[in-house]
C-alpha cells in the first residue's frame, strides 16, 4: 500500500543468532553504500577550486592577441638598431682602418646595444605593469558587466616580466649582431666612402618568383590548418585562429617581397616623379617589408576583432536570429502547471485574452544547475537542464552545422543512458570547454548517473548557459520535477512592451519576470563585446606601433636622402615635386600594409563568422580601414612637409 520508487520495505529485521554483530556490519557494508541510499558526498573545496579557475582564461586570450603586437615590436626594435649601425658605417670603417679587430668592434657595439636595450626593456616592464593595472581597473569599473561582483587583484608574475624584458634585450642584441656581421665584412675604404648610404642588410633575399611561390605555399598551409581544425573549440580554436592568421601574414609578406623584387629589377619605365616614388619602395626592401609587416599586424588585430562585434536588437524578429524569433523570455519562481496558450490556462491566472492576442508561449521544464553562460566567469560542470517539446522550436535559431536541427532531441539510437542535447555554441566551446558530441554527466533524481551528448549547437542565442533535452527524456530522468518555470513567447512587435508588463504584473504571485528577448540576448553579447573591446585596445596599441614604425621609416628615409633630393632639385625638379615623390613612395607602403592586414584578417575570420546571422560587417570595416588609412596618410604628409620644408641644395653642396 505504501510502496514507492525506492521499494516496498521500510526496514529489515535480523533475528539474533550465533553470528557476531561486527561481522554482520562488515558484510552489510560490503554490499550497501551511502550512494545506494541516495546520499552523495561532494568535495566542496575541490569543486570550488575548479570553479574558481574560471571557464575562460582571459590571460591566455590576451597572450594570443598580444602575439602580433610582440612580433611587430620586435621587428621594429630590430629595424631601429640596424638603423643605428648603418648610421655609424664611417665610425666602423675608421676603427677598422686604425687597427681595431672586428671582434673588438663587435664587443664594443654589442655592449652599447645591450645597455640601451636593457634600459628600454626596464622601462617597458614598468609601462607593462601600468597597462595591466589599467586593464584590471577597467574590468572592475568600466567593464564591470563582465566581472559582476568578482574581486580582482593585481598580481605580478616575475617569470613573465623576465621573459618580456629579456626578449627585448635578446632581439636588440641579435639585430646588432646580424648588422655587424654584414658591416664588418666590408672593406674599411668602402665604409668610409659610403657612410650611411651603404645598406648593410645584404642582398641575399629570395627572388620575386621564389617569394611568390613561398607565399602561395604558406597560404595553402594556413587554409588546410583552418579546414582540419574546424571542430575545435575554446582556447584551441583561438590558438588555431592566430596560428593561421600569422601564417597568412607571412604569406602576404612573401608576396610583397616578390612584388618589391620585380619593381627593383624589372621596371624599366621612364621615371616621372610618381613612377620614381613607386620604384623607390624597392630601394631598401628590408625596411619596406618591416614597415608593411608592422602596419599589417596592427590592422589585422583591429579588423579581426571588429568583425565579431554584434548587437542583440538587430533582426531579432527573424527565426534564425539569436532570439529564435521569440519576442519575450520569462521565468517564474514557482512552477506553472497550466498551458498558458489555452483559454482555461489564461483564466486560471487572470490573464487578459485581448492583451495576449497573438501571443504564443513555449514552456520549458527546468532542472536547476550551474550557469555556464558568459555572465558567469566561474566554471560549472553541471549546467542547468531544460526540457522542451522539440517540435515547438522547429525552424528556430541558427545551428553551427546547418544539417542539424531540434528533432535530433528525439533520437533514441543510443539507449536510455545517453540523452541527446543541444546547447549554445559559446556555452559548449568556452563555458564548458567541450567539442561537438561532447558528453556531460548528470544524475537523475534516484542518484543514477546518465550522460547528455551535445548533438548540435545553436549560434549566439538566448539559450546560452543551458542544455536543452527533449521533454519526454526530461520526465524519465526527473519524474517528480513537475511544471514549467522558464518560457519563450512569440508576440507582435508593437505589443511587446505591454505584454511584458502584463505577464510580470499578473503572474507576480508565481514570481514571474519577463523581459524582451533581444534585451536578454544583448546582455550576453555585451559580455562578448566587452572582451572584444579589451582586445581592440590591444589592436590600437599595435596600430600605434605600426604608425610609429611608418613615421620612423619616413623620417629616416628622407633624412639620409637629402643629398639625392638636392641633386633632383639641381636638375630642375621643384621641391614641391620632390615632396610628392616622397609621399607617393610611403603611400604605397601604407596601402600595402592596410591591404595585407585587412585581407588576411578577413580570410582568417571568415570560417568563424560565415554562418552568423549578422555576417561580416563590411560597411563598418570599410569605414574603419578608411579612417586608419587617412590617419596614417596624414602623418606621412606631415613628416614629409617637416623634413622637406626648405630647399635641399645645401645638402648637395656639402657632399
Amino acid at each position: 500500500m505504501w510502496g514507492n520508487r525506492w521499494g516496498m520495505s521500510t526496514g529489515i529485521r535480523i533475528p539474533k543468532g550465533d553470528q557476531d554483530l561486527d561481522e554482520l556490519k562488515s558484510r552489510i557494508k560490503q554490499h550497501i553504500s551511502a550512494k545506494d541510499a541516495g546520499l552523495e558526498f561532494i568535495p566542496l573545496r575541490e569543486r570550488a577550486m575548479i570553479s574558481a579557475k574560471g571557464s575562460i582564461n582571459l590571460g591566455e586570450y590576451i597572450g594570443y592577441f598580444s602575439f602580433f603586437i610582440i612580433v611587430a615590436a620586435l621587428a621594429l626594435t630590430g629595424m631601429l638598431f640596424i638603423f643605428s649601425i648603418e648610421q655609424r658605417n664611417q665610425q666602423t670603417g675608421l676603427l677598422l682602418a686604425t687597427g681595431f679587430t672586428p671582434g673588438r668592434i663587435r664587443k664594443l657595439f654589442l655592449l652599447e646595444g645591450m645597455i640601451l636595450s636593457t634600459v628600454g626593456s626596464l622601462l617597458g616592464i614598468f609601462l607593462g605593469l601600468g597597462y595591466a593595472k589599467a586593464l584590471l581597473w577597467g574590468l572592475a569599473n568600466v567593464w564591470d558587466g563582465l566581472t559582476g561582483a568578482m574581486l580582482i587583484r593585481f598580481s605580478a608574475n616575475v617569470q613573465t616580466l623576465v621573459i618580456g624584458g629579456g626578449g627585448g634585450v635578446a632581439m636588440a642584441t641579435l639585430s646588432i649582431w646580424v648588422a655587424l656581421r654584414k658591416q664588418l665584412g666590408r672593406e674599411p675604404r668602402e665604409l668610409l666612402h659610403a657612410g650611411d648610404q651603404l645598406e648593410i642588410s645584404g642582398q641575399s633575399r629570395p627572388t620575386g618568383r621564389l617569394s611568390h611561390l613561398l607565399g602561395v605555399l604558406l597560404f595553402v598551409i594556413a587554409l588546410l590548418q583552418i579546414a582540419f581544425s574546424g571542430g575545435s573549440g575554446g582556447t584551441q580554436a583561438t590558438g588555431n585562429f592566430f596560428v593561421c592568421g600569422f601564417i597568412f601574414l607571412l604569406a602576404a609578406l612573401f608576396y610583397f617581397n616578390g612584388r618589391l623584387a620585380r619593381i627593383a629589377y624589372h621596371n624599366n619605365d621612364l621615371p616621372d616623379i610618381s613612377v620614381l616614388g613607386f620604384r623607390n619602395t624597392a630601394r631598401r626592401r628590408g625596411r619596406s617589408l618591416v614597415t608593411i609587416g608592422v602596419l599589417a599586424a596592427g590592422v589585422f588585430m583591429v579588423v579581426a576583432v571588429s568583425s565579431f562585434q554584434t548587437f542583440g536588437e538587430k533582426d531579432w524578429t527573424k527565426k534564425s536570429s539569436g532570439t529564435g524569433g521569440f519576442a519575450i523570455t520569462a521565468q517564474s519562481a514557482i512552477p506553472i502547471y497550466d498551458d498558458l496558450n489555452t483559454e482555461r490556462g489564461r483564466e486560471e491566472f487572470g490573464l487578459d485574452p485581448e492583451k495576449l492576442e497573438g501571443v504564443y508561449v513555449v514552456p520549458f521544464r527546468v532542472r536547476q544547475g550551474g550557469d555556464a553562460s558568459c555572465l558567469n566567469l566561474n566554471k560549472t560542470s553541471e549546467p542547468t537542464l531544460l526540457g522542451v517539446n522539440p517540435s515547438e522550436l522547429k525552424g528556430r535559431f541558427q545551428f553551427a552545422d546547418k544539417k542539424n536541427g531540434w528533432l535530433q532531441l528525439d533520437d533514441l539510437t543510443e539507449g536510455m543512458e545517453i540523452v541527446p542535447g543541444i546547447a549554445d555554441q559559446n556555452t559548449v566551446q568556452y563555458g564548458l570547454g567541450l567539442k561537438p558530441d561532447g558528453l556531460i554527466t548528470y544524475k537523475d533524481e534516484t542518484g543514477k548517473p546518465f550522460q547528455v551528448r551535445i548533438v548540435a549547437m545553436v549560434q549566439g542565442s538566448v539559450l546560452q548557459g543551458r542544455i536543452i533535452i527533449a521533454e519526454n527524456r526530461f520526465v524519465e530522468k526527473f519524474p517528480s520535477q513537475a511544471g514549467y518555470t522558464q518560457f519563450l513567447a512569440d508576440a507582435p512587435a508593437e505589443k511587446l512592451d505591454n505584454v511584458v508588463v502584463h505577464l510580470t504584473n499578473t503572474l507576480r504571485d508565481q514570481g514571474m519576470e519577463a523581459h524582451p528577448a533581444w534585451l536578454r540576448l544583448s546582455e550576453f553579447l555585451a559580455v562578448q563585446n566587452t572582451y572584444l573591446s579589451i582586445f581592440q585596445a590591444l589592436g590600437g596599441l599595435g596600430l600605434l606601433i605600426g604608425s610609429a614604425g611608418l613615421g620612423i621609416v619616413v623620417a629616416r628615409n628622407l633624412l639620409e636622402r637629402r643629398r639625392e633630393f638636392g641633386l633632383l632639385e639641381a636638375l630642375g625638379y621643384p621641391i614641391k615635386a620632390i615632396r610628392k615623390m616622397a609621399v607617393v613612395e610611403h603611400r604605397w607602403l601604407l596601402t600595402w600594409g592596410l591591404a595585407a592586414g585587412t585581407a588576411t584578417a578577413l580570410i582568417a575570420v571568415w570560417p568563424a563568422i560565415l554562418n552568423r546571422q549578422e555576417g561580416i560587417p563590411f560597411r563598418e570595416l570599410g569605414i574603419l580601414v578608411l579612417l586608419l588609412g587617412m590617419t596614417s596618410l596624414f602623418w606621412i604628409i606631415v613628416a614629409t612637409q617637416l623634413s622637406l620644408k626648405n630647399s635641399t641644395l645645401p645638402a648637395l653642396r656639402e657632399e
